[in-house]
């Protein structure tokens, strides 16, 4: 992503009865990537994003795009 923008800072914790721990850290990411338009208008575009949760202790981990 070419931008990072915190969508909502705040510092919520869920911890449950089990110990499973719920933390929400949502944020916005913008990004590009270049087109091409040679066969205009029968192009196909194909753009990769990756994105990492920075740990390797994560069980389960969920992305949204809307």
């Amino acid at each position: 992503a070419d931008t990072y923008k915190p969508y909502m800072d705040g510092k919520v914790v869920v911890v449950k009865h089990n110990g499973a721990i719920n933390w929400a850290s949502p944020a916005i990411f913008y990004s590009h990537c270049r087109i091409s338009v040679t066969h205009f208008p029968f192009d196909q575009q194909q753009c990769e994003l990756s994105l990492d949760h920075g740990s390797t202790m994560v069980l389960k981990l969920s992305y949204t795009a809307e």
